[in-house]
Order: C-alpha cells, then structure tokens, then sequence
C-alpha cells in the first residue's frame, strides 16, 4: 500500500512539472513567433516580456514617449549626448503586420513622396546603418531624429520602417547641457561677431556666389576635409593637448568633456577657442629615390573650449572621426580649411602627351590601405613650390613597361604534326611606348613640399607609386 501511495506521489509531481514546463517555455523558444531586436545582446519575445521582472525602469522611456513620436517636425535633434544607457529591452511586444515590436511604428505608405525608406533586419544598428548611409556611424542620432516612434535607441526590431534622412550639410557643435536660449534674430554677422567653432557647410565652396547663380561644385565634402591628414615635413609636437578626460574610458568621442594642458597663463587657450585633435602617424619615404618625405600626421576631430583655469582648462569634444580620440592626443589651432570648388576635367585614355607642367609621385594612401579607388584620399610629392593648389587637377598615369615574354613554352612532336608556343618578336621590346593614363586627383590642401588630394576618378587601383601630373 505504501508502494502504491509512493508511485502515486510521484505520478503528481511528475504531472505537475510536466504543467510547469509548458506554461514557462525556455529564453529562445517561441522565435519563430516573435522576430529577435536587431541591437542588443538579448532577445526578446512575448512571453519573455511578460515573465521578466522589471529589474529596474527603462531610462526615460515614459518621460519622452510623448516627443519622440513622429509628429512634431519642429523637435530638437537629438544628439549621442542625450542618449541615456539602456541594457533592458522594451516590454509588452506585439505584433505589428508580420512581425512584433513594442513600438507604434507608422504605415510606411504615409511616408513622404521620394523618402528613402529602409525596413530593418536581424543586425541592423543605428549606427551601423549611419555609417553605410553617412559613411559616418557617428550620425546615428540623426537616423534616430527622423524616427521618433523609436522610444529607445538602443532597441530596434525587425520589420520596423525607418526613413533615412539626406547626408546633413551642416555638422553641428555639441551644445553643453544647459537652460534652453531662444535663437537670436536674424542678422548680418561681421567678422567679429561669428562663432570660431561652427563647422564650414560640406557643400559651400571657397569662393563667393552671387544670389540666384549656382556656383561650382565642392572638390570634397566635411570628413575629406577634418578626418584624414597629411604628410608634414616639419612636423614638432605642438604645446597643447588632451591631458585629462572627465570619463576615465579608452576612446572618446563627441560630447565627452576633456581637460587641456593649458590655461590663462601665457594666453594661449581661451573661452570659445576651438582646437584640431591630431595624432602622429607613420614616417613617409618616396617610393622611388628611398628617401624621407615627412610624418603623416591624423585629424581626429576638434573640440571648443568652455571653461579657462590659471594653468588648465576645460573643453568639450565637438566632432570626433571614426578614429578614437585618446588622452595625450596633440591640439592645434583650428585653421578653418577652406574647400576648393570642383574643377571639371574630362578623363581621356589618349592624352599621353606630356603637358609640361610638374610631374610627381602618389607617396602615400591615407587610412592605412594598400590600393586606394575612387574617393580616396592620397598624398603626392607635389606643393606649393611646384605650382600647386587646392582646387587643382593631377593626371595619374603609369609609364608603360615592356612587354613579358611567357614563362612556359613549348616545342613538341606528335601524330606527325609539331606544335610550337608563339615567339614574341624582341625587335622594338626597347621602344619607348606612350604612358597610360589610369585616373585623375582633385588636391584638397597643399603644403610647401606635398599635397592631399582626392581621387576623383579611376579605371584600376591607384598604388603608391603611380606617378602624376600637373594638368
């Protein structure tokens, strides 16, 4: 009888787990129901939103739900700075058309006439699309602006519309946190009246167009000018640099608040100044005569300076590249580059005629590739003291060599025929044959010995090397 009772005890508490298994799944079951957030390290699905114990609240997402809905055009942009963290995925899921999110995400058909409209994917992240779309991942937040049903950044889910917004034409300083000031009237600035830190516009070119006429294209956009470099060859370390950072993390980047070497004492940084982050890269010798050209040194992005102590000051990282911005990384006055306007050159496969102006060599490829393609960047041993200026073209073109005998040949015998491998006639191997144009450079800045240059067209890799041409 106590055999009996026994079996039967356990009979009831094997039923009553066998219960609790069907009435708990496991994390990941149920995935084919509910589609997986594209960002984060979790997924999600409707039974494990409802199961979780809210550990603790999501950071702001009550508070901003009402601004971030896609109704109100006139809302601030949102910047990385205002981004709050986020490790616990939205709650409540449902399903939306196909697929499950826990946004109110808005009819794709009621999206403006010519918008670009991405659906995401298992994947995607913000800043992962704004660096294919932007080819700068550092403007995810203006992705994020112009999806303000996205309540959360940091949690994005398959299915889910997004538009993309144009590339922006203005890149924006990061203002520190503070009281709202409403924009001032619009007026005529004199010299002295403009910001030194707002960013020049990516589409304005270097000379002055009359109302209502279009001018020339520019010759590069913000990044080609403020995140690649150039070979110096006077390079010295300069007296100011990052000596400090508020966060104590590896990597900073726009918004971060830094600390510079420098004060009121001997004048050299003051309340509203703006600084390059540079940083020394690789020593440079010609490809050709061995010799040292100069150091290439990096722009890293700039920042602007808040606050001026006796001998430190405080400042707040405006723009940072795709590169990491590091304490002990150079500061260098800002020079304000100009962009030169795009001068329209027609490529020609023919023009092997020597113009008989300076001749050169591409010495170095900018972002530590080995072949560079169209919108490159590049530097040549061409400057100012061979007649060289931003805005100006360079021919790039490869001296054309003689011509290779095959490496395997044969001479043979059989069914009562012979075969023997084409002689190539040697006559005129020697003969100085045409060079052979394979693209053209746009320089962006030039120094007295060298330049940066862009390369704007192409018909195979350019390497260093490549020699190149004043046209």
């Amino acid at each position: 009888m106590k055999i009996q009772d026994s079996l039967r005890k356990a009979g009831y508490l094997l039923l009553g787990l066998l219960l609790v298994a069907t009435a708990h799944p496991l994390r990941g079951e149920g995935a084919g129901q509910a589609a997986a957030p594209a960002q984060g390290s979790e997924q999600s699905t409707p039974a494990d939103a409802e199961r979780k114990e809210p550990e603790k609240a999501l950071p702001a997402a009550a508070e901003k739900s009402d601004a971030a809905r896609p109704a109100a055009s006139s809302a601030p942009a949102i910047t990385a700075s205002q981004v709050p963290e986020s490790t616990t995925p939205p709650k409540h899921l449902k399903k939306v058309g196909n697929h499950w999110t826990p946004y109110q995400p808005p009819d794709p058909e009621s999206f403006p006439e010519g918008a670009q409209v991405h659906i995401i994917v298992n994947g995607d992240t913000l800043w992962g699309l704004a660096g294919t779309h932007f080819q700068n991942p550092y403007l995810w937040p203006q992705i994020w602006n112009e999806n303000r049903y996205i309540l959360d950044s940091h949690w994005i889910y398959p299915g889910d519309p997004l538009i993309l917004p144009p590339r922006p034409t203005v890149v924006s300083e990061i203002a520190p946190a503070g009281p709202a000031v409403p924009p001032p009237a619009a007026t005529e600035a004199t010299p002295e009246e403009e910001t030194p830190s707002e960013m020049p516009q990516e589409v304005a070119p270097s000379e002055t167009i009359a109302s209502g006429e279009k001018g020339p294209e520019p010759a590069a956009d913000h990044s080609d000018i403020y995140c690649t470099g150039q070979v110096r060859a006077n390079y010295k370390k300069t007296d100011l640099y990052i000596a400090n950072s508020e966060d104590p993390k590896v990597g900073l980047s726009a918004g971060d608040l830094v600390y510079i070497n420098g004060g009121k004492d001997g004048g050299k940084v003051h309340p509203g100044d703006t600084f390059l982050v540079i940083a020394k890269g690789s020593e440079v010798f010609h490809p050709v005569t061995d010799k040292w050209v100069g150091t290439y040194v990096r722009r890293l992005g700039r920042l602007k300076v808040l606050a001026v102590q006796d001998r430190t000051s405080i400042a707040e990282i405006t723009e940072s590249c795709q590169d990491r911005i590091e304490v002990g990384f150079e500061l260098e006055q800002d020079p304000n580059i100009s962009v030169p306007p795009s001068r329209e050159v027609a490529f020609n496969k023919l023009d092997v005629e020597p113009s008989g102006k300076a001749n050169g060599y591409i010495v170095h490829l900018q972002d530590g590739i080995g072949e560079a393609t169209m919108g490159s960047m590049v530097d040549v041993d061409l400057g100012s003291r061979d007649g060289v200026r931003p805005g100006d073209v360079l021919l790039i073109y490869l001296n054309n060599l003689p011509p290779k005998q095959r490496d395997v040949t044969y001479d043979y015998k059989w069914n009562n025929r012979r075969y023997k491998s084409q002689e190539l006639r040697e006559e005129d191997r020697h003969m100085l044959f045409p060079r052979k144009p394979i693209g053209q450079l746009t320089v962006i800045t030039a120094s007295e010995r060298t330049a940066s240059a862009k390369i704007t067209y192409a018909v195979r890799d350019v390497e260093v090397g490549n020699l190149v041409e004043l046209r």
